[in-house]
């Protein structure tokens, strides 16, 4: 098991000192007045614990036996693409269909680490495999008082990729079921040291930063220095869920000894919804995405584009 920046884990009762860090709290610590008080008021990320211990490892072979002809999209990035400044991009990335046994030879083959492939927030709601995750959503959601809003997206990647940094519209939680990822995480606060992209005329959305964490540029990002300052890091492991809240910054890179790694998250209703309010467009987006939602509900559909996404 990889190393991790997170304190100790704590009961409902303990509290720590060191504010920058966070918190790993066992899954049957936790309670709603406890989280929300603590983690969703206070804007604070959260590990928990304790979650997933019955949950299967989604291993390339468990995912060939549940969903292996179903097909989704793949983000093809390219061999130098996340190399390159992102303002000198043209797109976001090429996006490939295929099916989870196709892409699963492509990860075999190292080609998908070659190319930088990455099968990135499909809908699985939908499939066999949503409902491995059923009962600990449920217990999730009771013990943390949360309402979904978007269901679960699968992330399956290459280790040694990375999602570029951005923050999200919603409430988000990270269930890690194979491998492990490095979270980079920055507060809300750090929005105008981020430099996002415009809304109009970009290759990426504008809740996509522009600069890279792990190689900073401070000459063409002089801001970017105070951000650094409240980064925090953190790599969560197979059983670990991840909550980050609405508008916090965030990066995840697949890690560790095996070839890729795997994650669902699911996006949760966000209150009070004062909480919204910081972020003009981030309300604009909440609000579109719930109407999307409840047209789908009407239709019995599900909305394409989950939220924003990482």
């Amino acid at each position: 098991m990889l190393n991790q920046t997170a304190l100790p884990e704590t009961s409902e009762n303990e509290s720590s000192d060191i504010s920058n860090l966070v918190d790993r709290v066992h899954i049957d610590n936790i309670t709603p007045d406890m989280f929300h008080t603590k983690y969703r008021l206070a804007s604070r990320p959260l590990l928990i614990s304790g979650a997933l211990q019955q949950t299967d490892d989604w291993t390339l072979d468990y995912l060939r036996e549940k969903i292996g002809s179903e097909k989704f999209q793949v983000r093809c990035y390219g061999k130098d693409h996340l190399k390159r400044p992102k303002y000198e991009w043209s797109k976001y990335c090429e996006m490939r269909e295929m099916s989870i046994n196709s892409y699963a030879q492509h990860l075999e083959s190292r080609e998908a680490h070659k190319e930088d492939m990455y099968l990135a927030q499909v809908p699985i709601g939908n499939t066999s495999i949503a409902n491995d995750v059923r009962s600990a959503l449920g217990n999730l959601s009771e013990r943390c008082d949360l309402q979904k809003a978007i269901d679960l997206c699968l992330w399956l990647g290459p280790t040694g990729h990375t999602e570029p940094l951005h923050w999200d519209s919603g409430d988000t939680t990270v269930l890690m079921l194979h491998g492990a990822k490095r979270a980079v995480l920055l507060p809300p606060e750090q929005r105008k040291n981020l430099y996002s992209f415009s809304l109009f005329r970009s290759p990426a959305a504008p809740w996509f930063s522009k600069v890279y964490v792990d190689n900073p540029d401070y000459e063409t990002f002089p801001k970017l220095r105070e951000a650094m300052r409240h980064k925090i890091e953190i790599v969560i492991n197979r059983g670990d869920i991840l909550y980050i809240p609405v508008y916090w910054w965030h990066e995840f890179s697949s890690v560790g000894d095996d070839f890729y790694s795997c994650s669902v998250n699911r996006f949760w209703k966000v209150k009070p919804l004062s909480l919204l309010t910081k972020n003009k467009l981030g309300l604009s987006l909440y609000i579109s995405q719930l109407m999307l939602l409840s047209m789908a509900k009407l239709f019995q559909g599900t909305p394409k584009k989950p939220m924003t996404g990482y």
